[in-house]
């Protein structure tokens, strides 16, 4: 016998360990149509996907925080399913972080309607600031070969994604 249950007869469950985007999908939730502005902030297209799919599942899904890093002081198989699949999510983030992404291109989120690209890749937040510097990357470049007296192979061989991070950080 075969019993076929509708999906939205069912109850779905939405976990996240990032309590202000779940704040802010419960806002989202709230507001009969997106202004403009909203649009432009950081993971719009993201947030508004999981909106989207939200208002489709007919309002039978719920949005609960998961606290994350419990695997720090628990053993992985001793912990809920909601915590467990947070581990599998952080460590699969943790993995896309280190791969090698430039220029990568992100494709269109379904129902974002649009996406930024540049010749450096998709630019999903912090548009001005991106926009200026793909705008001036090479002015800049000439710039610094320029006053540093460096060869193109110089200042292709630093690492400035590294250098970016450890400038921020302070010891």
């Amino acid at each position: 016998e075969y019993t076929f249950t509708p999906a939205n007869s069912c109850k779905f469950s939405f976990f996240s360990d990032g309590e202000a985007m779940l704040t802010t999908l419960h806002d989202m939730r709230q507001w009969p149509f997106y202004h403009p502005n909203a649009t432009l902030a950081p993971d719009w297209d993201v947030l508004q996907a999981i909106i989207t799919c939200l208002r489709e599942l007919n309002d039978t899904t719920t949005l609960a925080h998961v606290k994350g890093h419990q695997d720090d002081n628990d053993r992985y198989d001793s912990l809920p399913l909601p915590a467990q699949l947070n581990v599998q999510a952080d460590n699969a983030a943790g993995a896309y972080q280190y791969l090698d992404r430039d220029h990568q291109r992100t494709t269109l989120i379904s129902g974002s309607g649009i996406i930024l690209h540049t010749p450096d890749g998709t630019i999903g937040s912090h548009y001005i600031k991106r926009i200026r510097t793909s705008q001036n990357k090479d002015a800049l470049r000439q710039h610094i070969c320029h006053k540093q007296e460096w060869s193109s192979q110089i200042f292709d061989s630093i690492d400035w994604g590294m250098h970016s991070r450890a400038s921020r950080t302070t010891l």
